[in-house]
């Protein structure tokens, strides 16, 4: 699915919204809540002094979804509007405010194509990282300024740090991995563990949904794969001679290196079928016209074509 909306591009946003599990967002400035944030949902916005000062970003709004329980985080210099509806991305002009919602001409794209959607999501990963998340205190403060509106917000004289946003990973993989027969060693277990707690906090998940994947040797993905790239696992079971499962696409949170090792830290697969059969997999492939079957030792970058219709196949297989 991919759609460019325009007329009532709010009212269709408002609607996928609704439907969705989870709701992620960066969006530069919110006066009003377009996307109906519930408790566990996520906002990256400018929440800067100026911001509030000149009324393009509304404290009493941010103090309302903080009460609600979103988790609101502030990024200086925000001007990016991504917003990620469980695994439905849309990217467009619009911030949440009534006049983009009325009274302005916005554009935006709406899609489901899997490296777009693993795009945005690594581009919120990476904001949420390094923006404060605003305490109840912190909004109390900003709902003090007083708001004079000028039609813009007025950047002369801050010099806040600038967010950092490394090259998001956009391609699909499909690898072979396997259960590993030993235990991490002491240093290994506590860096999984403090990444795996680190990113559930940052991407508000159960530490249970977040996955790692070891590497020791080489190859073509530990040397390309980044975060944003989304990866298929032909999974094969300890002690199993072959792969029998391949699980479904997930998107890649994070990469980290200790003891001469990568672990590759990816979300849990869900949904509808997470996991499908190697024989079934194999032939969605072949109707695809892959005539190469895959295995326990298979390492392929993926056409973006291919990518978008094995994840189409897998969801109406």
């Amino acid at each position: 699915m991919q759609r460019i909306l325009s007329h009532k591009l709010w009212g269709e946003i408002s609607a996928r919204a609704a439907k969705a599990k989870r709701r992620q967002a960066a969006i530069a400035y919110v006066t009003e809540d377009l996307l109906g944030l519930k408790r566990g949902d996520l906002l990256v916005t400018d929440a800067s002094p100026s911001a509030i000062r000149s009324g393009e970003t509304s404290a009493k709004l941010l103090r309302t979804l903080l009460r609600r329980g979103v988790t609101v985080h502030s990024c200086a210099g925000l001007h990016a509007k991504a917003i990620l509806l469980d695994e439905v991305a849309v990217i467009g002009s619009g911030n949440m405010s009534g006049a983009s919602r009325s009274a302005l001409i916005e554009a935006a794209i709406m899609t489901d194509a899997t490296s777009t959607v693993s795009g945005v999501a690594s581009l919120i990963a990476q904001l949420v990282r390094q923006s404060p998340a605003l305490e109840t205190d912190a909004v109390e403060k900003l709902c003090a300024i007083e708001v004079i509106r000028r039609g813009g917000p007025t950047t002369a004289g801050n010099h806040h740090r600038r967010a950092k946003v490394v090259p998001l990973g956009h391609n699909a993989w499909l690898v072979g991995v396997h259960e590993i027969d030993e235990d991490l060693d002491r240093r290994e277990q506590r860096m999984v563990d403090s990444t795996t707690a680190e990113l559930a906090q940052l991407l508000g998940r159960r530490e249970k949904s977040i996955e790692w994947i070891r590497w020791g040797g080489g190859g073509r993905f530990l040397k390309a794969g980044r975060p944003g790239d989304r990866i298929i696992q032909v999974y094969s079971r300890k002690g199993a001679s072959k792969p029998v499962t391949v699980l479904k696409s997930v998107p890649v949170l994070d990469r980290r290196r200790r003891g001469g090792k990568t672990f590759i830290f990816v979300a849990e697969p869900s949904g509808r079928r997470p996991e499908m059969s190697l024989a079934k997999f194999n032939r969605l492939l072949k109707t695809l016209g892959v005539g190469r079957p895959v295995g326990a030792t298979t390492e392929r970058l993926l056409a973006p074509s291919l990518a978008d219709s094995i994840w189409s196949g897998w969801n109406t297989a």
